[in-house]
């Protein structure tokens, strides 16, 4: 048996999946071999439940990312009766997260390539982030050779600086042209 949610999320009425259709009509070919592994793992009882994500097909031909919770139904001898599944459609968050990624990588590269210095500290001033363009402006061999480091201590060449740059910050919202004295890895 299947329910009403089910066949709206994957196009296709209850009479057409009932005794016509299996788990692999609706799998997108790629996911079935998990699919088919972890049921029969369920029917031998060796799992009494899992999830995982998983991608249908539709009718249409879309395609559904779900996540997947399967749980075994079994009589009173252990004998497996059949399975309880629950769907929740995640696609929409698959595409946000594809998205994201997507974004992330974009502005990775601008950062990376970018040949003005770049330092992003937290409000301790612990240096999370440097560019490419930052660590040769120092003298480093490599950005994760300032991360962690303390920008006002290890970085600014007068201390008071950075708290300068707070407060001026905190004062107009940003700053724009603001001049600091970075010190080089030398010392220079």
């Amino acid at each position: 048996r299947v329910n009403d949610a089910f066949c709206k999320l994957i196009g296709y009425s209850e009479d057409e999946l009932i005794d016509k259709m299996t788990v692999a009509d609706v799998t997108l070919p790629d996911g079935y071999p998990d699919t088919r592994n972890r049921l029969e793992e369920l029917i031998r009882g060796e799992l009494t439940q899992f999830i995982f994500e998983k991608r249908y097909k539709t009718k249409t031909g879309d395609i559904v990312e779900a996540m997947t919770f399967v749980k075994g139904i079994y009589d009173e001898e252990g004998g497996y009766l059949g399975n309880a599944a629950t769907i929740l459609d995640i696609t929409e968050r698959k595409k946000l997260e594809l998205a994201q990624k997507d974004s992330e990588a974009r502005y990775r590269r601008i950062f990376e390539s970018v040949e003005d210095g770049y330092i992003l500290s937290d409000m301790n001033g612990v240096i999370q982030s440097v560019n490419p363009a930052t660590a040769k402006m120092l003298n480093y061999d490599a950005p994760s050779q300032l991360v962690g480091k303390n920008i006002a201590r290890d970085v600014y060449a007068d201390e008071g600086q950075r708290e300068a740059l707070k407060e001026a910050v905190v004062e107009q919202g940003s700053v724009k042209g603001y001049r600091v004295d970075f010190r080089q890895r030398d010392g220079g």
